[in-house]
């Protein structure tokens, strides 16, 4: 990743470029929530979305009168071996088989504007949510149990079928005026230090390419709906 120069004093100006990441965790577990603001850079806040479709059981014309009966397998075998193999026109008419949850890709920046600030702080909550977390005694070696990051556990341990009534690991994501999601998981967050420090020696910024999903597939309307905090006077 690129390390860039940036005018700082622009970006923290621009009301639209603020993004604010709440990193849920499980608090009997350990952890607390995590709110961290920064400002976005760069053009594009980037959205990846893919549908899957395949053709349609290719059964060729041979195959379909074989099976009726109207000829016998010996003419279905001869067709199958002389490679004379023909299929209709709805056969070849793409299925659906699912749409993929949409990634959500930007580059964010944590500045220190304060003399007191330290913009690693930050950037290292961000990595810290995405291992796993376990004992702290180094004694239990191999033998600690680790567990998912921010005790993500999405399913009822109870029935595997439904949806747990609360687990951390979440994130939550909101950019400017316009955007805002939930129910998230952070899947990379790629960090660049400066190398400019301030008085205290702590970086000028640091600077986090972030990478995050949904932890579900969602409908077009739940897609929608991270758009709708423009009509629904968000941050107003």
């Amino acid at each position: 990743m690129a390390v860039i120069q940036y005018d700082i004093d622009n970006i923290r100006a621009n009301p639209n470029a603020r993004v604010a990441m709440i990193l849920d965790g499980v608090p009997s577990g350990g952890l607390s929530a995590d709110i961290l603001r920064a400002y976005i850079t760069g053009e594009e806040f980037s959205i990846s979305l893919t549908a899957n479709y395949e053709d349609a059981i290719q059964t060729s014309i041979g195959d379909v009168i074989g099976n009726k009966g109207v000829v016998g397998a010996g003419v279905k075998t001869a067709m199958d071996m002389a490679g004379f193999k023909t299929r209709t026109f709805q056969q070849t008419a793409a299925k659906w088989v699912g749409s993929e949850r949409p990634t959500f890709n930007f580059n964010v920046i944590f500045v220190a504007v304060r003399e007191n600030e330290d913009p690693i702080i930050p950037a290292l909550k961000m990595q810290k949510w995405l291992l796993p977390y376990g004992p702290l005694n180094p004694s239990l070696g191999v033998n600690g149990t680790m567990n998912p990051p921010g005790n993500y556990a999405p399913l009822n341990p109870a029935d595997s079928t439904q949806l747990s009534g609360y687990s951390g690991g979440f994130m939550t994501l909101s950019l400017g005026r316009w955007f805002r999601a939930t129910d998230l998981i952070l899947t990379g967050a790629e960090v660049a230090y400066s190398t400019t420090a301030i008085a205290s020696g702590n970086p000028l910024f640091t600077k986090v390419a972030v990478s995050c999903q949904p932890f579900r597939d969602i409908t077009h309307s739940e897609f929608e709906n991270y758009f709708s905090v423009r009509t629904k006077g968000y941050w107003k």
